[in-house]
């Protein structure tokens, strides 16, 4: 018999609930069953319902039925059949309702879902008692017919909703009584059950049962590390803390000024030295944020710095070396000097607070017409939005303030109404913007420190003391404003806030594995259980959509599965046969793709069969949105329906259309969720109008109309005098009249402004008058200032309802995803938002390019499996501080830069370190078999060449050999020693080979992207050759490549087309002539052309390739050719790298080498 429709079903069920002005309800009583059960059910037909369930169950009706279930409890306790028939089918349906995942975690009903626990809670915990005294008792009875993960998660719900229960001795008593349960049960429980209450065990002995404990305490304090972490050194500065989740991420003024601002504790590879001596997943959490902040923040810290002592805020407090090194390492800045600040606001559709200031314009833009001042700020990219910026103001007692802002939106004046004028109605800021006005240019930014309150205080509270404006008409601002370019806060601060948010909670599954403990972990290779949703009794995959007959053929995670079965009946070579099998049989899988193997195809393959398992969704994790995009739109042309992609950052056509914003469109909101908006929405508009009122009147304290209001109350008799004063012929108002008065020499002894209060006004110096007007100004701003204060704080946290109901909306839309796209930095930015999904798998793409910090992140708690697809013999993550990469002498303790795919397969140090089993891929179908071979000597001795590259592929056209080296022995640029500053390189010498290369080529017909590409190692070589490529061809340059060149200060050439600019069209094909690519090697790994022509710039007598002599950055470019690849390069110089000289002997003995190239 078909159910009733949902919204029928619901007004029936709604009708048990009784109406909130009734005291008095009619008892459910042998009726309570059905009403539980009924409310189960309709969770199920339709999660959505719980969006009105929950606040039922909340309401004052639904808590009359929680104080019936409660009442029968105890009321049945010890009558044998109504008691199991209670606990039974009432309080365990109650408990899996509020168990559900769903329910635990969605953002619009938390504050219902705490209001519930609390009234379960009762005064002083009786209710509470009287429930779990219940259940322990009848579960006692009957524990195998008890759901004890139901059990255990209720309880430990209580403690995030009941602040009394962590402390509340029957809470812990009952606790321990219900783990002596939970631990009988699991001998007993089935294999799906028992990880689960595993976890729920240890989560509740750590957070609620030790943390209760005062020997807890103390004992946590002992450290087991023989040699003490350096933390334990004096505090260096105010944030410098032994808790990652008390550091600011961004620095503050005291850490960039103090004598030991570089010097912070960086934790090594030896577990040892960590905060915990590496006895827990705290320790493995701790190092990745530290190193990530010092890596991503330290230059921000050091710019700050020498910005502090180059402007003469503060003394430098560190000896010349150590200044000089922090100078060396600082963030690259531009500094606008004069700033004023112009208002203060709050917008609906902008979180944060914004702060709108004027800064003086470049000296050289102030004679430009103002169509050509518009172009250089266009061109230039400085203040571009999002761009990190930060406002240093001298300090009153010596140290200076620093307010770290982004910027909020550029003010642009349009040109085609300028002979108009400006607007008169509108601000200054809004009238001119950056290249309106001839003196100063006008921006919006927005306070980034608004997580805590206090720091939203003392940012505001820095602000508004430069409000007014002194009206001194020779005042000069000293302010500054501090611009980091190329800096964007999102792509680290989320990460960052991430790991804090992760040391907190304490949860990172597969911890025995990634953070190993104990004598165990000895660089050992350990088995890998299979994934928990896997265990659940009668579930196999089915491999059907892999096979070419479509027919059934299934794997059982924990039964023996012959590969060849697979590997016979569908498109997958023997080791991918393998590596899918062993995937999803393995809770953390390791597939290791040398270059053209194939790991993109097996990981189309691995999501196909999650999808049609009903395994969903998939979180796909990419480093970059090109891979993302390439991944993505596989599988869309598959015919995979409920592909998702999240971010902005696509450029693929395809894809737009499976966008999250897009695909939010068609759904239609909640009743729940258009109510909550509405009233949210009509908070913020009163709030932003009581804002607004308030900055004015500080902003106006100044005026002679607040003045003589402010006088009029309080001080009539000066008043009096001040108009007296005046003459009745004055243009100018009194208050000016009075401030100009007065005998400029002052009193030898400043006095104070009460004993100016009792003088007369007439009589007061002019320093005297400026002082008692900015004591009176003082007076009238501290009224509105302390009225703001919980006018921004109600702001901020309706703007955080507000987001969590957004949070609600798209977790409706991606509920029904199967696949959910992101990237890792995406990924760490909507953590709030996937945390709330039930998603089991996440598939990591490029994992040896992902820093540690970004695949930890990337492992939300329910994650059961994780599949870390990558090579860690190709590029490595990439840093920007080269002392804590692993190539370094220095940074190898460290070793930031090594993935934790690559730490789990071959760790670089291996103390307690598992090193996990992992697949290789063998066969590759890229590259001609004479250009594998220069990988396959080196690095992968088993890699094979599919049939489909040994004899189809054409000879290079114009070429009389398809891979080939010229040599010579011309010196790079610097190689005298004379250029002892720059990290980056050029040689004009193979600038020149390589354009007459190119353009023979693109005579013979490789003038396409896809075709033909140009590498080289160094970021000052790519320069030299767009610039003298683009003369003749259609050039690109990657987003990354050219932000490295803006980094280094070398974009000033005429713009080139950007791959940003470059649209995907539906065949994957770039438009805009699909121009000849032009890449650093670090920007070029997953990509690939027929030709490849590559610049490798070393050439010196000291024989120092550089960064050239690693072999991940050798692998990546000698693997990128299909057809053909051509090097040029100083060999005597290359050689004396292994790699290099394996390469240079197989090149000669193939007749492939020589100092002309072989046109034919």
């Amino acid at each position: 018999m078909p159910r009733k429709p949902v919204n029928q079903a619901f007004n029936k069920w709604r009708k048990h609930i009784p109406n909130d002005y009734d005291n008095e309800p009619k008892p459910l009583g042998e009726t309570m069953p059905s009403f539980l059960i009924g409310a189960m059910l309709l969770l199920k037909d339709n999660p959505a319902t719980m969006q009105q369930i929950i606040p039922l169950f909340a309401s004052p009706g639904g808590q009359h039925r929680l104080a019936e279930l409660v009442e029968r409890c105890e009321q049945s306790l010890g009558q044998d059949d109504y008691e199991e028939a209670t606990f039974r089918a009432e309080v365990m349906i109650l408990f899996e309702i509020l168990a559900r995942h769903d329910v635990m975690t969605s953002p619009v009903i938390s504050d219902p879902l705490k209001n519930i626990y609390r009234f379960l809670w009762g005064e002083n915990g009786k209710d509470f008692r009287i429930l779990f005294n219940f259940v322990h008792v009848c579960a006692s009875k009957n524990l195998e017919k008890t759901n004890v993960v139901y059990v255990l998660s209720v309880y430990h719900s209580f403690v995030g909703a009941e602040s009394q229960a962590r402390s509340n001795e029957g809470y812990r008593d009952l606790g321990q009584k219900l783990l002596v349960l939970a631990k009988a049960a699991l001998p007993n429980a089935n294999a799906f059950d028992q990880p689960e209450i595993e976890q729920l065990i240890e989560k509740i002995e750590k957070t609620v049962l030790q943390a209760s404990s005062p020997a807890a305490g103390s004992a946590g304090q002992a450290s087991s590390s023989p040699s003490p972490p350096k933390y334990l050194v004096p505090k260096r500065h105010d944030n410098d803390f032994e808790d990652i989740c008390r550091v600011s991420i961004l620095p503050t003024v005291d850490e960039a000024t103090a004598h030991r601002a570089g010097d912070p504790y960086l934790p090594t590879l030896n577990p040892r030295s960590w905060i915990d001596g590496g006895e827990s997943a705290t320790g493995l959490l701790d190092r990745q944020f530290r190193l990530l902040r010092e890596d991503t923040v330290g230059p921000i810290r050091d710019a700050v710095r020498a910005i502090i002592v180059r402007n003469g805020f503060s003394a430098p407090s560190v000896g010349a070396s150590s200044a000089s090194k922090l100078n060396q390492d600082a963030a690259r800045t531009f500094v606008y000097t004069g700033l004023e600040f112009l208002n203060i606001s709050v917008d609906s559709f902008i979180r944060g607070i914004q702060v709108t200031v004027a800064v003086n314009q470049p000296s050289h833009l102030k004679e430009m017409p103002i169509p050509q001042r518009a172009r250089w700020w266009e061109t230039s990219k400085r203040l571009q939005n999002e761009a990190l910026v930060c406002i240093v103001q001298p300090g009153v007692d010596g140290k200076p303030s620093v307010v770290f802002c982004t910027i909020t939106s550029i003010l642009k004046r349009s040109n085609d109404k300028r002979d108009q004028g400006p607007r008169p109605s509108a601000p200054i800021w809004e009238r001119y913007g950056l290249s309106g006005h001839k003196q100063q240019a006008f921006v919006t930014l927005t306070l980034v420190n608004t997580d805590k309150m206090e720091g939203v205080d003392a940012d505001i509270s820095r602000i508004l003391q430069e409000f007014p404006k002194p009206a001194s008409p020779n005042w000069q601002s000293k302010s500054i404003l501090v611009e980091f370019p190329n800096i964007v806060l999102p792509s680290f601060e989320p990460t960052l806030k991430a790991l804090q948010n992760m040391k907190v909670t304490g949860q990172l599954p597969f911890s025995s594995l990634l953070a190993p403990t104990g004598p165990k972990a000895s660089g050992q290779t350990v088995s890998i259980r299979p994934p928990h949703y896997t265990l659940k009794p009668g579930f196999a995959f089915n491999l059907k959509c892999l096979m070419k007959d479509g027919k059934d053929l299934f794997l059982d995670s924990q039964a023996t599965f012959d590969a060849t079965q697979l590997q016979n009946q569908s498109s997958l070579d023997a080791t991918q046969a393998e590596a899918v099998v062993h995937a999803l049989t393995r809770q953390v899988s390791l597939i290791q793709g040398p270059p053209g193997t194939g790991k993109s195809y097996c990981g189309i393959a691995l999501t196909k069969v999650l999808i049609d398992n009903g395994v969903g969704p998939v979180l796909a994790v990419c480093y970059t949105n090109h891979a993302l995009d390439q991944l993505l739109e596989h599988l869309v042309k598959s015919g995979m329906e409920g592909v998702i992609r999240m971010g902005s950052q696509s450029k693929s056509e395809l894809l737009e259309p499976f966008n999250l914003r897009n695909v939010m469109m068609g759904n239609s909101r909640t009743a729940i969720e258009r109510s909550a908006r509405n009233d949210i929405n009509k908070d913020l508009d009163g709030l932003r109008n009581d804002v607004e009122a308030l900055v004015e009147q500080i902003k106006d304290a100044g005026s002679w109309s607040s003045i003589e209001g402010f006088l009029r109350r309080q001080y009539a008799l000066h008043l009096k005098q001040i108009l007296a004063l005046t003459p009745a012929s004055s243009t100018r108002s009194p208050l000016d009249f009075w401030l100009r008065g007065g005998t400029p020499i002052g009193n030898a002894v400043r006095r104070s402004a009460k004993d100016l209060q009792n003088s007369r006004l007439d009589s007061l110096t002019k320093t005297e008058r400026s002082q008692l007007y900015e004591y009176w100004i003082s007076v009238i701003k501290a009224d509105p200032f302390e009225k703001l204060r919980p006018k921004i704080q109600s702001w901020i946290e309706s703007q955080g309802q507000l987001e969590e109901v957004r949070i609600s909306e798209q977790v409706r839309t991606l509920q029904k995803a199967s696949v959910i796209g992101v990237t890792s930095s995406g990924l760490a930015r909507n953590l709030n938002l996937l945390n709330c999904l039930d998603s089991k798998v996440v598939l990591m793409e490029e994992a040896g390019e992902l820093l540690e910090a970004h695949s930890v992140t990337s492992l939300i708690p329910t994650v059961e499996h994780a599949i870390l697809i990558g090579d860690h013999l190709q590029l490595r993550g990439q840093v920007n501080n080269y002392s804590l990469s692993s190539e370094s002498s220095h940074g190898r303790q460290y070793a930031l830069d090594v993935s934790l795919f690559e730490r789990l397969v071959a760790p670089l140090s291996t103390e307690r370190a598992l090193v996990l089993p992992f697949t290789t891929l063998e066969v590759q179908r890229r590259m001609h078999p004479s250009i594998s071979d220069l990988i396959r000597q080196s690095l992968y001795p088993k890699l094979l060449d599919e049939s489909s590259v040994v004899g189809a592929y054409p000879a290079v056209k114009g070429m009389d050999r398809r891979l080939f080296w010229l040599d010579h022995h011309q010196p790079e640029e610097g190689a005298d020693g004379s250029d002892t500053l720059s990290n980056s390189r050029s040689n004009q010498y193979e600038v020149e080979k390589v354009s007459t290369l190119v353009a023979h080529l693109v005579k013979n017909g490789y003038s396409t992207g896809q075709k033909l590409a140009i590498l080289t190692p160094y970021v000052r070589q790519l320069q030299l050759l767009r610039r003298a490529l683009s003369r003749h061809f259609e050039v690109a340059l990657s987003e990354k490549d050219q932000a490295e060149m803006e980094k280094q200060g070398l974009a000033q050439d005429a713009p080139v087309p950007q791959m940003s600019n470059l649209k995907l069209n539906k065949d994957g094909k770039a438009t805009l002539l699909d121009p000849i690519r032009v890449a650093t090697v670090d920007n070029f790994q997953g990509e690939e052309a027929d030709v490849i022509v590559i610049s490798l710039v070393r050439s010196n007598a000291q024989r120092n390739c550089g960064f050239l002599r690693t072999s991940n950055r050798i692998n990546v470019l000698l693997s990128r050719a299909r057809h053909g690849c051509y090097l040029i390069g100083n060999a005597a110089t290359a050689e004396s790298v292994p790699m290099w000289a394996t390469t240079i002997r197989l090149l000669k003995k193939g007749s492939n080498f020589g100092q002309a190239l072989p046109y034919c």
